[in-house]
């Protein structure tokens, strides 16, 4: 689980695709099986 994924971009954003993707081949994963969704709530969205 990743908090505040929306914080993410540029190095730390390349850095967190990177873990991604090795967490996946090290879990030797089907493709289209592992799929990452971000949910966000913000007070400006309520």
């Amino acid at each position: 689980m990743v908090d505040e994924l929306h914080t993410f971009d540029g190095a730390q954003g390349t850095d967190l695709a990177c873990l991604i993707r090795r967490l996946k081949a090290r879990l030797d994963t089907p493709r289209q099986h592992l799929v990452c969704v971000d949910d966000a709530l913000h007070q400006s969205a309520i």
